[in-house]
């Protein structure tokens, strides 16, 4: 059977941030280097109308393991001081990740979610 390259979103909502994007910005930079994750590529965009996009892929992994994932965090605000966050995971070049996507993207949701409620 031939099972295509699928993106796993968590069994959560998106996560609603009291903070503006930009300074999400800074805490997503923060954690992922905390993580020892590395952001591959980062696309920015405000559109028309004043909302701003951000999109953030990112190599992730857990320590001890081989077994790397694929983070893609998508970012919308209209900066008056709220972010909505949404995150996708993939293993590249595996059919099944046993479950480890999932946890990759809810140790994501709670770093960031423990950084926010920091500050």
């Amino acid at each position: 059977m031939n099972i295509p390259h699928t993106i796993t979103k968590a069994e959560t909502d998106s996560l609603v941030f009291p903070i503006s994007s930009l300074e999400l910005k800074v805490i997503i930079s923060q954690v992922t280097n905390r993580l020892g994750w590395s952001v591959v590529r980062r696309s920015e965009n405000t559109s028309a109308d004043g909302v701003f996009n951000a999109t953030y892929e990112i190599a992730g992994g857990m320590a001890g393991m081989r077994q790397r994932s694929d983070l893609v965090v998508r970012v919308v605000s209209d900066n008056e001081g709220f972010s909505v966050v949404d995150i996708r995971s993939s293993s590249p070049g595996r059919r099944r990740d046993l479950g480890f996507n999932e946890v990759m993207i809810r140790n994501l949701a709670d770093e960031l979610s423990k950084a926010v409620l920091k500050d």
